[in-house]
């Protein structure tokens, strides 16, 4: 290599490294402007949630899921929500308050390898959707084995839904007698996620499961635990919400993502690469469907909601302006709403 082509590549090498440190260095002070910022709801994201019950299920393959409960035991609907891929069910901690009532309970459980539930064996078939699916049945067995249902499903807890509509449809008309399905998608999760090109999704599709697969295997030697940094914020802040929110709900984003074990994380990513429920759809055709989705939502975009929506043309669709992925928590007030709206169409008489 002559000198020329040796200075230009150590010159090229210095800035691009001067060019990344100046990046992360405008990163830590953006991050930093935004930790300070006055945080209104910084005091109820802090607040101990309320919990009437704790009700443990353990799934036929031994996995421990933590479940709690709100509300009445005789109470005339249950409402089961499931969470999304890295979350908890502190997902839900707005609705967990503005959806308490005497004629409902509100049943919130961690997904397996989640918050507080069990870690599933390195099987792919104990972390795919399907395995899900029929961990949602099987919860429902034990707390909800009578009476109406209506089930809310965030992003994978929405894949979670379709899976047991898919393995169970009998349940669905007698038993679950309402749906809502928030940022989620019934297939074709890699061609759509961050709005990558169609040449990266093919190759998402083909090698992304398999590299999950491989992560996963080496996730418990790979994984010093994370520690949140400014790029961890500015990830979860990026990705999550479509505007300015509060510096305690990123803060609450890094928390749950920092509770599931890489292997975890990098398994299901796997299973939402190949994720595809579409066929499942019409068994939802004869009950009540919410479908909500943020116009800014990167990971789940709305074209996904439409898609459903066409296989579901009595479904609710309900596109929220400038919000994101984490749409329960950037407009908690709207969710609520609808989901209301929801809770009322299934009362309505015949």
């Amino acid at each position: 290599m002559s000198k020329t082509r040796n200075r230009v590549l150590l010159a090229t090498t210095v800035g691009a490294a001067l060019a990344a440190g100046g990046s992360a260095q405008l990163t830590r002070r953006r991050v930093a402007a935004h930790r300070g910022r006055p945080d209104p709801e910084a005091r109820t994201l802090a607040a101990a949630p309320r919990v009437d019950r704790v009700s443990p299920v353990t799934t036929d393959d031994g996995v421990a899921l933590h479940v709690e409960e709100v509300g009445r035991l005789d109470a005339p609907l249950t409402v089961v929500f499931a969470h999304g891929w890295t979350c908890t069910q502190e997902t839900w901690v707005y609705q967990r308050r503005e959806l308490a009532g005497d004629d409902v309970r509100l049943v919130f459980y961690d997904q397996r390898g989640h918050g507080r539930s069990g870690r599933p064996d390195d099987t792919p078939d104990a972390t795919s959707i399907d395995r899900l699916g029929r961990d949602l049945g099987q919860l429902l067995d034990v707390v909800a084995p009578t009476g109406e249902v209506v089930l809310v499903g965030h992003s994978m807890g929405g894949m979670t839904i379709m899976a047991l509509a898919d393995s169970r449809p009998e349940l669905f008309g007698p038993r679950v007698v309402g749906v809502a399905l928030l940022g989620t998608s019934a297939g074709g999760v890699a061609a759509t996620m961050l709005g990558i090109p169609v040449l990266a999704a093919k190759a998402l599709r083909t090698f992304g499961p398999r590299g999950a697969t491989t992560l996963a295997a080496y996730g418990d030697r790979l994984e010093s635990r994370r520690t949140p940094n400014a790029l961890t914020w500015a990830l979860a802040n990026r990705v999550s919400y479509g505007g300015d929110v509060p510096p305690s709900l990123v803060e609450l984003m890094e928390r749950m993502i920092a509770q599931s074990p890489l292997a975890t994380i990098t398994a299901f990513f796997g299973a939402l690469c190949t994720h595809d429920k579409l066929a499942a759809l019409p068994v939802l055709r004869e009950i009540p469907v919410l479908i909500l989705v943020g116009s800014k939502d990167v990971l789940t975009p709305v074209d996904n909601s439409r898609v459903m929506a066409d296989e579901l043309p009595d479904a609710d669709l309900v596109v929220l302006p400038g919000a994101g992925h984490m749409i329960m928590l950037e407009r908690p007030a709207l969710t609520s709403l609808h989901l209301r709206t929801l809770l009322g169409r299934v009362r309505l008489p015949a």
